[in-house]
């Protein structure tokens, strides 16, 4: 199964992202951009793969970290349905 992100707020709204092992979410560098937003960190997380097809959204060392259920939070699991906040823009699964 193919796992993938569609942007759902933000700059990147409507569009979607293969989720694969190593990708990263940033102001200034990353797979996705971010670059508008003062919120986003330069590498503001990474997305970690978990051997078993499954994904890991974890933050890498930003100051806001991203929200799932309107918790700060520094990693959580990538399954289908869960959404999350990076700055002003927001994903789902």
């Amino acid at each position: 199964m193919v796992l993938m992100l569609k942007g759902l707020q933000g700059p990147y709204k409507d569009r979607y992202f293969v989720l694969k092992a190593g990708m990263t979410i940033g102001r200034k560098a990353g797979d996705i951009l971010l670059e508008d937003d003062p919120m986003v960190s330069s590498l503001h997380e990474r997305i970690i793969g978990r051997g078993d097809g499954r994904f890991m959204l974890e933050d890498a060392g930003s100051q806001n970290q991203f929200i799932v259920n309107g918790l700060q939070v520094p990693k959580v699991d990538l399954n289908e349905g869960v959404t999350f906040q990076v700055g002003q823009s927001v994903f789902e699964v």
